[in-house]
């Protein structure tokens, strides 16, 4: 994006729009040790010398490709090719919102076809709308969606779901005033089927389980659409993909039973970006195609029988009867959307699937290297491309320790819940080589021999 200065005219009144004191209460929140009190800049530097001096103070970024990592926890290294940026960088896409005169822009509307029909092989499924703001919204979207077709109140999420999907969840239902909430706990690591059993009942609405869950195991997804079926309820059963890859390898959430599957799709072709830009999809069976939240694209003819897209549905009821809509949301990730597009487009199914391959095999080869330097497994479950283990010592410390030798390790997941205060949940992807896992381990030996060598027995 160009940069366009602003008269201190136009900062006055962008800061007075916003309640603003000044532009440097934008950057409150930075702590001040990471703020540059100042460019110590000599007055009358030419253009080139300015920015000679700002890429040298850029330079001390560290960006999240630049050093070994192992950190997953939804948001996953991975590789966007070339064309990628290519495709995203033409001017027919710099304004990607869904046009409202929608048929006069072919290309866009092509685009988010094409999108919708990769999501539907993906996952299986029959319906996917135009992409929605991240994986958490598009979770409790599908939860909204359940609540409203089955006019029932009760949601069951597995304690795998990723918390942040939970919070984002308690969020759309204010924590029990429009819908009950309530977990189902894990069992080896997994969604206890047993507990699921016993808490299932008339009045449950949805049913969301993540598969891979938050700690990297791979659900009884099909097992449990069986149990829900079992009990006849008007139960939806919505299934939560958090690394899309997987879908690659697994059994995907339509051959599973699931009637909704949402998730995020950040991975595919869209960098780490500090927290964004993310991309929720959604996808449903035939039945709830019109309860879909958005819009959807579709292909048919004009009156001169050419090949033409068109909005097919905007099933929303915002545009007239707001106070009986459903779902507030009204736009999509159409830019975030397209990049995984091309992204699946240029790697293939072959190509998609040799990734997913990848992907196991280096995190096996983790696990199995971190089991030999102390590690415990956290559950018997198998797992795709991340998993918890039980620490040797105290994960802030192993955190710290890494991260001093230049490598981010895996995520410690007490900043989820108590009950997992030992647990790291590490993650390798086709980014991470040999080298980068045998020099991690490395020091964890050192570490272990060093630190807590009466606790850390190395095999």
């Amino acid at each position: 994006m160009k940069y366009t200065p602003h008269t201190y005219t136009d900062i006055e009144l962008m800061l007075g729009a916003i309640g603003a004191e000044s532009v440097e209460s934008l950057f409150s929140d930075i702590p001040s040790e990471k703020q540059i009190a100042s460019l110590a800049m000599a007055p009358g530097k030419s253009e080139w010398e300015v920015n000679k001096i700002m890429s040298r103070l850029a330079g001390k970024n560290r960006f999240s490709y630049d050093k070994p990592g192992f950190l997953g926890a939804g948001a996953y290294r991975h590789y966007s090719p070339a064309a990628v940026d290519a495709v995203l960088s033409r001017s027919e896409f710099f304004t990607a919102y869904t046009p409202y005169q929608a048929e006069a822009s072919q290309g866009i509307l092509q685009s988010i076809f094409e999108y919708q029909t990769m999501i539907c092989r993906l996952t299986g499924m029959d319906v996917s709308n135009a992409s929605h703001y991240d994986g958490a919204t598009s979770c409790a979207e599908a939860a909204a969606l359940a609540i409203a077709e089955t006019k029932q109140k009760e949601v069951l999420y597995s304690a795998g779901l990723h918390p942040e999907y939970v919070q984002v969840l308690k969020t759309y239902f204010r924590n029990g005033e429009i819908a009950v909430l309530r977990e189902i706990p894990l069992e080896d690591g997994i969604t206890s089927v047993d507990e699921l059993k016993k808490m299932l009942g008339k009045e449950t609405a949805a049913v969301i389980v993540q598969n891979p869950n938050c700690l990297g195991f791979i659900e009884q997804a099909e097992k449990i659409s069986g149990i829900i079926k079992e009990q006849k309820l008007k139960a939806l059963y919505v299934i939560a993909v958090n690394e899309p890859h997987s879908l690659a390898i697994l059994k995907n959430p339509g051959d599973c039973g699931a009637d909704i599957a949402v998730g995020e799709g950040a991975g595919l072709g869209i960098p780490l970006s500090f927290g964004g830009p993310y991309l929720g999809f959604m996808a449903v069976k035939n039945k709830l195609m019109r309860k879909i939240p958005g819009r959807l694209v579709g292909q048919t003819v004009d009156t001169d029988g050419n090949e033409v897209y068109c909005l097919t549905l905007q099933t929303r009821e915002q545009h007239i009867r707001r106070e009986k809509a459903s779902s507030n949301i009204c736009s999509n990730e159409a830019l975030c959307a397209l990049a995984a597009t091309v992204y699946l487009a240029y790697v293939g199914r072959n190509g998609f699937a040799s990734l997913a391959k990848r992907c196991i095999e280096k995190s096996h080869y983790l696990r199995d290297r971190l089991l030999s330097v102390g590690f415990r497994t956290a559950a018997d479950s198998p797992f795709f491309n991340e998993f918890a283990v039980i620490c040797p010592d105290d994960p802030v410390k192993i955190e710290r320790y890494l991260r001093d030798k230049g490598i981010t390790p895996g995520f410690r997941a007490k900043i989820w819940k108590d009950e997992w205060k030992d647990y790291m949940v590490f993650c390798a992807t086709e980014l991470n080589s040999k080298k980068e896992i045998d020099d991690m381990i490395g020091y964890l030996e050192t570490y272990c021999r060093e630190e807590v060598s009466s606790a850390c027995a190395i095999n």
